[in-house]
């Protein structure tokens, strides 16, 4: 009776675990529509990962779903102007690949080598960006900087995120139904669990350049 017990209470807390995941998914779709797509991107996912900040075992109630909201309008044009700025270094990579592919001198490809590198990097920085933004406060370019120097410091983390994201994604290519429900609260919920601690220790970061929001500070910023 008791092991029925616990495998009756590991399948509540699944279930808790796949529908929490599940709104979240919703909202974030819901917000990226409302922006258009391309500028629905950014607010809405720090929407989410706000959620996951404020309360990581939510109840799903219409108390999150006005949070979401509010976090979403707040935050619209300062996350777009991050996005622009993802978007344009992205295009930047871009570009230089682009042009180093098609050079046949040898320096041409010893910097393709070492610009891939740095895109893999930049790629990692955006994985850890959105936990970072949730937990600091910046200044606007800071962000993105402090985000791959938390990334670089912490390889294991990192790396533990990007193995469990490809299983997500794989998963979601095999099962095209986990792909439109579960697929990006998925992928937000263990980033930002796997985050949580480590970017909280983190001590490489200047410390003059920023400040860790508290939960209280936090909390207190969503109900006010």
């Amino acid at each position: 009776m008791e092991k029925q017990g616990k495998i009756m209470d590991t399948l509540i807390y699944l279930s808790e675990v796949v529908t929490r995941i599940f709104f979240l998914n919703l909202m974030w779709f819901m917000g990226v529509l409302l922006g258009l797509g391309v500028f629905g991107l950014f607010p809405a996912t720090i929407a989410v990962h706000s959620i996951l900040r404020k309360k990581p075992e939510f109840a799903f109630t219409m108390d999150v779903f006005h949070d979401f909201w509010r976090i979403y309008r707040q935050e619209f044009v300062k996350s777009n102007v991050l996005g622009i700025i993802f978007f344009m270094i992205f295009l930047f990579f871009g570009f230089n690949i682009m042009v180093l592919r098609n050079s046949n001198q040898f320096i041409s490809k010893v910097v393709l080598v070492g610009t891939y590198v740095l895109f893999i990097i930049y790629g990692i920085g955006i994985i850890t960006f959105f936990p970072v933004y949730v937990r600091y406060n910046f200044k606007l370019l800071a962000y993105i900087k402090n985000a791959i120097t938390i990334a670089m410091v912490q390889p294991l983390l990192t790396l533990k995120v990007l193995c469990l994201d490809i299983v997500v994604i794989f998963i979601s290519l095999l099962y095209p139904a986990f792909l439109l429900t579960l697929t990006v609260g998925t992928i937000f919920y263990i980033n930002d669990f796997i985050h949580r601690k480590g970017i909280l220790s983190n001590a490489e970061l200047n410390k003059d350049d920023y400040e860790i929001i508290s939960d209280d500070d936090y909390i207190q910023s969503l109900e006010g």
